[in-house]
């Protein structure tokens, strides 16, 4: 679903994800050129995606 956001309206997308400043950044990069905006915004989401998919294998070691 946010794979789909971060397409259509990457700030959004990246604002989703609870980064504030990310969102701001995007919203930066998509006003100056559209896909600019949508790579970093794919990247954010992908970034937390992947964060919050292994957060348990983290706190099972310890880290």
């Amino acid at each position: 679903m946010l794979t789909i956001l971060s397409i259509l309206c990457p700030p959004v997308a990246v604002l989703a994800t609870g980064q504030p400043r990310a969102a701001v950044k995007t919203a930066g990069l998509t006003l100056l050129l559209f896909v600019p905006g949508v790579l970093y915004a794919r990247r954010e989401v992908e970034r937390y995606t992947v964060c919050r998919q292994y957060e348990p294998v983290f706190r099972a070691m310890g880290a």
